[in-house]
């Protein structure tokens, strides 16, 4: 009795772990009877990495506050900068040689909002220092204590969030779907391969019920992949016939615009009368009757 074959490799994820599921749970009721038990607790710690990689998420659940917090520190960087443009037109001298000097700082790190983050991060850091350090005194005058003070903060929240998500994916499982999928698979053949053999070995194995079940499960698998495919055909079948169909409706209105060109051009020709393309020669003396 053989077991129904399938292209396992051509499942989506979800499908191919729950047909690895259903061979789980009915191999779990043939295999201990049989000689190839080591094979089978292969399989069994195979399905559980698997298991384990299907359920990491996708996306870092700090993804969503990494990018909060940037954008929240872009505004605080955006207004301190224009803050700062504003008093170039101050009336106070003092002030606007202060605003000058700060634009100064500001254009030397340019845009730093549309930097990486790890690299937005070292920018702002720097800036943060300069205007608390080197520059504190233009920053006082101008009274951007607070704005400086909220920026280094959500400057700060950033870095420890990049360094959460960071610690997180250092955390999950070496091993990925992909992976996981492919030792499977080569468990499972190997599985199939000497539990058939073993059947063959032992006629009275008395495991036609499970494999029946299990071959009822394989052809229904294959079953969804032929009309998922058929569907993937007919609709890429549609879409090159509506191609052609456009492409030839484009030729033939080609050559209907060609051909009333080609008429409007010969309608507007001027009417011109046919001029000989010969001279006619006026008859020469010899050419006159012979006179008796």
């Amino acid at each position: 009795m053989n077991i129904e074959k399938i292209s396992i490799g051509k499942l989506p994820n979800e499908e191919h772990f729950e047909l690895m599921d259903i061979i789980r749970i009915i191999f779990g009721v043939i295999i201990p009877a049989t000689w190839i038990t080591g094979l089978w607790d292969k399989f069994l710690q195979l399905f559980n990495e698997l298991d384990t990689a299907l359920e990491q998420p996708v996306r870092s659940p700090y993804s969503d506050e990494i990018k909060n917090a940037d954008e929240q520190r872009d505004n605080t960087f955006t207004g301190l900068r224009n803050t700062i443009k504003a008093f170039l037109k101050n009336a106070n001298a003092d002030k606007k040689h202060a605003a000058k000097v700060l634009m100064t700082v500001f254009d030397k790190y340019g845009d730093v909002s549309k930097l990486n983050y790890d690299r937005e991060t070292a920018a702002i850091y720097n800036l943060v220092e300069d205007l608390k350090g080197k520059y504190t005194a233009e920053v006082t005058l101008l009274g951007l204590e607070q704005w400086v003070q909220d920026l280094e903060d959500q400057n700060l929240t950033c870095k420890d969030l990049m360094k959460d998500r960071n610690l997180e994916q250092s955390e999950k499982p070496v091993i990925k779907v992909p992976e996981a999928r492919k030792a499977i698979d080569a468990c499972y053949a190997d599985l199939v391969k000497s539990l058939e053999a073993y059947m063959i070995n032992n006629p009275g194995h008395g495991f036609e019920p499970q494999i029946t079940e299990l071959n009822t499960a394989i052809t229904r698998f294959k079953t969804r992949m032929a009309q998922k495919e058929g569907r993937a055909k007919a609709a890429k079948e549609r879409q090159e016939q509506s191609t052609e169909d456009t492409e030839l409706d484009t030729l033939i209105n080609t050559e209907k615009v060609a051909v009333i060109e080609q008429n409007e051009q010969i309608a507007n020709q001027p009417n011109q009368h046919h001029q000989p393309h010969w001279t006619p020669i006026p008859p020469r003396d010899n050419d006159k009757p012979f006179e008796k």
